[in-house]
């Protein structure tokens, strides 16, 4: 093995042994999200009730079950080791993910070839960004034993042989994704955008298989329809009953960092705030420019959401058939980055998937000698907001989003132009 080979597997080991050992202390110290996943299946192995929306739940994590039933049945079969090794294990399948998507990030970006070549002087410190922001989005989901890295191949997959334009596999490993968790669903307009039919039937038939078949052979059919009602009911309603403690809650807590959230947060009339956010509402003494009711500064998160949808489905249609390769990256880069902001309680470690946003621009960087200004200070601006968002005050005011906004709004930008001033 050369030296080149072997420095990145040491490390790689170094990550999965001290990763490992701190995922086994936090999911024993209930600290980690991986009890609330190691219980599910607990509770599908014992058929007890998985949702804590039913009466008869016995909830041994300290956080509720919010993932689609499937993910519970998926996770079951950890769930017969001792939570320990289970956590261990969870951490070298998230580790493998990640490498997993970082090597389809490469392929589908083309720059196998010509990787060497771009690891000179004046690339390096692009290069190491992009490497310091994945490894820390990497170390986020590791610590907190998230699902994230495991969807984040599923959608590089998806991503991947939709650029080879096979497109039932890639209908169907996004759907595959979107039945853990339910926001890469947001590929599915593009796809009626473009009636590409075939990723629609993939789509469909992973909803089959992971909705129904493989819940309902394990549960039987009464029981799984019970499953996804209680889901509904935890979940995505929650979501549809706007003026409640709950709702205003979610709203100023300061980990969520999507679009509607740090909207709210920057427009709500502090003197609302301890009545509506609990322990939230008094946590930063921040007095917002603009002092709105809880009503209307919902609705303004709900404008601000539907702005940045809406312009999706537009560029969406505006976007030719068939885009060429830089095109379908910059595509593919603004559907990542909207499904970021408009994903409810977005917390800092969805933003892994803005990897593949920040590898094209990184790559658009590298890719001649004199790199591009516009994509240097988007870079920048963008890895700036993401690591600030690691400061209390600056996780209040939603830095996190306004990482993702950057991004973008230059995706956005070079999609509104015609092809040959993108060149």
């Amino acid at each position: 093995m050369t030296k080149a080979r072997t420095i990145p597997a040491v490390l790689i080991l170094l990550i999965l042994i001290i990763t490992s050992l701190v995922a086994g202390h936090r999911v024993i110290s209930g600290s980690s999200d991986f009890d609330t996943y190691y219980y599910a299946g607990k509770a599908i192995l014992n058929n007890l009730a998985l949702y804590t929306i039913s009466e008869h739940s016995v909830n041994l994590s300290k956080s509720p079950f919010i993932y689609p039933p499937f993910f519970a049945f998926f996770i079951t079969p950890l769930s017969m080791i001792p939570i320990y090794q289970a956590a261990v294990m969870w951490n070298a399948i998230s580790l493998l993910s990640f490498l997993g998507t970082i090597f389809l990030i490469i392929r589908i970006m083309g720059i196998r070839q010509d990787l060497k070549s771009r690891v000179y002087e004046k690339n390096l410190p692009w290069l190491i960004l992009l490497a310091a922001l994945a490894t820390a989005a990497l170390m986020d989901n590791l610590v907190m034993a998230q699902v994230n890295c495991l969807v984040f191949l599923m959608v590089a997959l998806g991503i991947y042989f939709l650029n080879q334009s096979r497109d039932f596999l890639s209908g169907f490993w996004i759907g595959m994704a979107a039945c853990v968790k339910l926001f890469p669903a947001i590929f599915f307009p593009y796809f009626l955008i473009k009636w590409k039919w075939k990723s629609l039937l993939g789509g469909f038939l992973a909803l089959v298989l992971c909705a129904g078949i493989v819940p309902g052979l394990a549960s039987g059919l009464a029981k799984n329809i019970e499953l996804h009602r209680q889901w509904f009911q935890e979940t995505i309603r929650p979501h549809m009953m706007p003026q409640t403690l709950a709702f205003y809650s979610n709203q100023l807590n300061p980990s969520h960092q999507d679009l509607k959230a740090v909207v709210f947060r920057w427009v709500i009339d502090w003197e609302h705030r301890e009545n509506t956010g609990g322990p939230h509402g008094r946590e930063f003494f921040f007095r917002p420019p603009i002092r709105l009711s809880e009503k209307q500064a919902g609705l303004t998160g709900n404008l601000a959401v539907g702005f940045v949808f809406l312009t999706f489905i537009f560029l969406a249609v505006k976007t030719s058939r068939t885009p060429d390769k830089t095109g379908f990256l910059n595509l593919i880069s603004f559907m990542v980055t909207t499904m970021v902001l408009i994903s409810p309680k977005a917390r800092s470690h969805f933003f892994i998937f803005l990897i593949f946003p920040w590898s094209v621009l990184a790559n658009q960087i590298t890719a001649s000698a004199k790199g591009k200004l516009r994509e240097k200070q988007t870079l920048l601006i963008s890895a700036f907001f993401y690591f600030a968002q690691g400061i209390k005050y600056f996780k209040f005011l939603g830095f996190g989003a306004f990482s993702a906004l950057a991004l973008w709004i230059y995706f956005a930008l070079k999609l509104n132009k015609p092809a040959r001033e993108n060149k």
